[in-house]
Order: C-alpha cells, then sequence, then structure tokens
C-alpha cells in the first residue's frame, strides 16, 4: 500500500484555507498570529465574541491583550 505524501500535504492545506475562511477569520488572528492564551472568563462574558465580529475588532482585541500581558510582565515584586 502506497501512501501519497503530496496529496496528504495538499489536503491539510486545503482544511487550513477553510478553517481560517469566512466568519472564523478573526480567529486565527487571536490563537495563531498572536499566539495568545485563551481565557474563559472573557468567553462567559463575551469579549471574544464581540472581537470576532470583525478583523479590525480582533486585531485591536489583540493589542489590548498584548499590552495587558507586556504590562504584567514588567511589574516590578
Amino acid at each position: 500500500m502506497d501512501f501519497d505524501d503530496q496529496s496528504a500535504i495538499d489536503f491539510i492545506k486545503a482544511f487550513i484555507q477553510v478553517l481560517w475562511a469566512d466568519d472564523r477569520a478573526p480567529a486565527k488572528i487571536y490563537i495563531q498570529d498572536a499566539n495568545l492564551p485563551l481565557i474563559m472568563t472573557m468567553a462567559s462574558d463575551g469579549q471574544y465574541q464581540a472581537a470576532m465580529q470583525s478583523e479590525s475588532d480582533m486585531s485591536k482585541f489583540v493589542d489590548y491583550m498584548v499590552h495587558l500581558i507586556d504590562r504584567s510582565a514588567n511589574m516590578d515584586f
């Protein structure tokens, strides 16, 4: 039995394109590009839902989250 590596890779690439298309495009900014942690309280209070309205909204939310993380990293104890 032969395994066609190129077909498998092409299938995975096609899946990834579909995964990050349409309404899920803003999620790519947060999950893949910014690599930020998912915080469940932000899901329960609607912050993620609000940010998912557009890529622009998500970019603003990511900038805010990065600012908070940087600020907490710079705290002197």
